[in-house]
């Protein structure tokens, strides 16, 4: 539990995304068979990108029922999206010498360090879904992406007579990213008809998707056909197709056939998607692991078919899904719904609509106190999912969790500068209220919790009141929660920042933008957005932890709202520990005090 709570504080600052080649392989990899060695006695570690996601919770579902098929030992290790985390799950699998490791990249990048030291020790590594970029990997066990984003283009262009304006919302560059838009191109080129206007990444953001397609159509209101490189980029375009009013113009098609992006196309709103076959692709990955770690050639790459779902077979679709689901569990008594349970995407706010997610609780006759997470990164990165692995845990501890997003800041342009963040966030607040009887959450118990930036927008959300009250929807809800835990937050923005740079821009200059001017130029101004300057009768509990050695936040500003708290008379726990900001959350002290905060002020067990 306690690298969960990290991984999702950790990855807030220096959320890496970079577009890097396909990891060379082998024409075909053969490991050396252990004396005796039979899939019955095999140990296969497999780690998995994050659960709570319908697509990789059934990988890991598939490759469970292959590894019990077969008699092998899966150990199962959740990397909550962090690469940190699944970096270190590997170190572990070397140290218990396991016969071979399965990896859903959360980072392709970052856990090629971790492939080279498994091909140190002469363990095969087998990567699901796409690949690393370092070290070698035996084999890749993925969709087809390049069939799959040709067959969306040639749908989505038949769709559009074979003539017209499109636009790509690409993913995060990773292998599985590039293969749809390498097949997509072709796509393309067999189109003559066919114009691409432009190309916007969204990082599997749907708030992103949401901007990259709201700027399209502003620019060309001619658009009519749309691919994203997922359903849920697919449903933030949707969004913003529908904001621009032009519904029934731009044909959307997405990838991955999500439950949102199924109900989607039965609503009519998105015209198909590309399925991928996620249990199949976990079979077929321990299937691999067990052939190479037994000493046989394995492929280097094992494509997983892909296929076109569209209103026409959508019904027949999800009754092949249902029916394969049963078909799995037949064999086990029904153990029902599974809790806590993700649900599918809501949406808040009133002309600019954001994205959240919950993780409910089996219903129960008393409402349950609730927690809402607000990312990090910087204010100009980052989306909900990040907090996945958090949120769920403090779900299993007996609250409702909800994970918020919000508008991210644009340097380059000046887009969404403040109090455009602190509007989402209390409209987030106020939408987890409005909805207390559908989440059976009790009103008077809702904490908000954040780390890094969203430190910096809890500690606002306690200190100050609502500031845009236009949402008919959240009238007479407040923005203030009942408690909140402030990790590494900018408490005090009097406090000059140092020379770091996020994104590659000074933090600084970063918050001078944002705000409209500089500390010397708006003093008034930076007072107004400091937590410390806003304390008040109304300022609930707070729980503030920071780092000593903090290099992007300096301690200072924690330390100083903490004395502006006690000064005000109002309730503040402090915890300062050794370390930076990204170290301080795996500190053993961490996650046991907030724990214990969030338990003693919302009092789940009531």
């Amino acid at each position: 539990m306690r690298r969960l709570w990290a991984a999702g504080a950790a990855i807030v600052v220096c959320l890496a995304i970079s577009g890097m080649p396909v990891a060379a392989q082998a024409e075909s990899t053969e490991t050396p068979a252990a004396p005796g060695a039979s899939a019955a006695t095999l140990t296969v570690g497999f780690t998995n990108y994050f659960t709570g996601n319908d697509f990789f919770d059934k990988i890991a579902q598939g490759a469970q029922e292959a590894a019990d098929a077969a008699g092998v030992t899966l150990l199962v290790e959740d990397a909550g999206g962090n690469p940190t985390t699944q970096a270190r799950q590997v170190e572990g699998f070397i140290a218990d010498g396991v016969d071979a490791i399965i990896i859903v990249p959360a980072d392709p990048d970052a856990i090629g360090a971790a492939v080279e030291a498994a091909n140190a020790a002469g363990i095969p590594v087998l990567a699901v879904d796409r690949t690393a970029n370092g070290g070698m990997v035996t084999s890749l066990i993925a969709s087809d992406n390049a069939a799959g984003g040709r067959m969306a283009g040639e749908f989505l262009f038949e769709a559009m007579s074979g003539s017209g304006k499109v636009i790509e919302v690409q993913g995060d560059f990773a292998s599985a990213s590039t293969g749809r838009a390498e097949g997509f191109g072709q796509a393309l080129d067999a189109a003559p008809g066919i114009t691409l206007v432009g190309q916007g990444p969204a990082y599997g953001d749907p708030a992103m998707a949401a901007a990259v397609t709201g700027a399209f159509l502003e620019t060309d209101a001619d658009i009519t056909g749309l691919f994203a490189h997922n359903d849920d980029m697919a449903l933030g375009a949707i969004q913003a197709v529908a904001d621009a009013g032009m519904v029934g113009q731009v044909m959307v098609v997405g990838f991955d056939a999500s439950p949102g992006g199924l109900a989607a196309i039965e609503a009519g709103t998105m015209a198909g998607t590309i399925a991928q076959q996620p249990l199949l692709m976990g079979q077929v990955a321990v299937e691999t692991a067990v052939a190479a770690a037994s000493g046989q050639p394995v492929e280097p790459f094992v494509p997983i078919e892909t296929m076109l779902v569209t209103r026409d077979n959508v019904d027949q679709f999800q009754a092949g899904e249902a029916g394969a689901a049963g078909a799995a569990q037949s064999e086990e008594p029904d153990q029902g719904t599974t809790w806590p349970r993700l649900t599918m995407l809501h949406e808040y706010g009133d002309d600019a609509k954001q994205i959240i997610q919950a993780y409910e609780l089996e219903p129960r006759a008393e409402p349950r106190p609730a927690v809402v997470f607000f990312h990090g990164g910087g204010l100009i990165m980052g989306q909900p999912m990040m907090d996945a692995a958090p949120a769920k845990w403090v779900a299993e501890l007996g609250f409702v969790t909800f994970m918020a997003g919000y508008r991210l800041y644009v340097p380059s342009s000046g887009a969404n500068a403040w109090p455009t963040q602190l509007d989402d966030a209390q409209r987030a607040i106020r939408w987890v209220r409005a909805h207390a009887d559908e989440f059976n959450v009790d009103l008077e118990r809702v904490c908000a919790t954040g780390y890094s930036a969203g430190g910096y927008l809890v500690g606002l959300l306690g200190t100050l009141d609502t500031r845009d009250d236009s949402d008919r929807d959240l009238a007479g809800f407040s923005s203030r929660p009942d408690c909140v835990f402030m990790g590494a937050g900018d408490g005090d923005l009097t406090v000059p920042y140092p020379e770091q740079y996020l994104d590659g821009v000074l933090v600084g200059d970063l918050m001078a933008g944002w705000l409209g001017g500089t500390i010397e130029e708006m003093p008034e101004a930076w007072e107004a957005a400091s937590p410390a300057h806003n304390i008040d009768a109304d300022t609930p509990p707070f729980l503030v932890i920071h780092g000593s050695e903090d290099e992007y936040t300096p301690v200072e500003m924690s330390r100083n709202f903490v004395a502006a708290m006690r000064e005000a008379g109002r309730d503040v726990e402090y915890l300062e520990l050794p370390g930076g900001h990204m170290e301080v959350p795996s500190h053993p002290e961490f996650l046991p005090t907030v724990e214990r905060f969030l338990v003693d002020r919302m009092h789940p067990e009531q």
